[in-house]
This record gives C-alpha cells, sequence and structure tokens, in this order.
C-alpha cells in the first residue's frame, strides 16, 4: 500500500527537484571551466574572478536540494528531517554573518525576506498533519 502525499509536499519536492537537476547540470560544465582556467589561466588585478571553489559550494548545495527533494518525495523520515536540520542551519548562518559583517540593523531589516522560506519550511514539516504523511 503507497503512502498518501499531500498536495504541499509534492509541490515542494517536485519544485526541489527541478532546482537540483538544473543546478547540478548548470554546474558540470561551469566547474570544469572555472578549473581549467584556475590551472591555466592569467588572473589580472583588475578582473573580478571569483574562482573554482563557488562553483564548488553551488555544486554541493545543488546536490543537496536534489537529496532532499527525492527523499521528501518518497516520504522518507530522511527527507523531512533533512529539511528541518538545513532551515535551522540557514537561519543560524544567516544571522551569524551580518553578525561577523558587523552590519547595521536596518541592512538586516532590507534582507528580512532571506530567512523566511526556512521558517516556512519550519513550519511546514513540523505541522502534525505533514508529520504523520512520513512515518
Amino acid at each position: 500500500m503507497e503512502k498518501s502525499r499531500s498536495l504541499g509536499v509534492t509541490i515542494i519536492s517536485k519544485i526541489e527537484i527541478v532546482i537540483g537537476t538544473i543546478g547540478i547540470f548548470c554546474f558540470i560544465p561551469l566547474g570544469i571551466g572555472e578549473l581549467l582556467n584556475e590551472l591555466y589561466g592569467s588572473h589580472g588585478t583588475s578582473e573580478r574572478y571569483v574562482g573554482f571553489g563557488v562553483d564548488v559550494i553551488l555544486g554541493v548545495i545543488c546536490s543537496i536540494i536534489l537529496i532532499t527533494g527525492k527523499l521528501t518525495y518518497k516520504l522518507r523520515p530522511a527527507g523531512r528531517v533533512l529539511h528541518l536540520f538545513f532551515s535551522v542551519l540557514f537561519i543560524i548562518l544567516y544571522f551569524l554573518l551580518f553578525y561577523v559583517l558587523r552590519c547595521k540593523l536596518e541592512y538586516i531589516l532590507n534582507f528580512w525576506v532571506l530567512p523566511i522560506s526556512p521558517l516556512f519550511f519550519i513550519f511546514f514539516f513540523t505541522r502534525p498533519k505533514v508529520k504523520e504523511q512520513f512515518k
């Protein structure tokens, strides 16, 4: 007997699968190009060079999004736990970034939208109806 999946879980998981897949397919050629540029290219001081490290970080993030989306779509409890873990981690990193950069309060208020999606995931995946689906 197959578990019933709510519309919200289906939409969230399919969006994550699409974003993760697109991100990985974009990362592969860009990562190879950046790696070759870093190994054999010359970087002048006037050029704003980001480097291969940022591509690797984005590739890892897209992989995590893809894995979390697949686990959520299959209604595995690990998918729900990963959502909650990375949501809390993102909120902590958000405030830590502003603390390290010593930003003024108005800068933090200008970027209030950033922690909205993790707060939504925490709210959504801790609801009793959604928790019951993942058992």
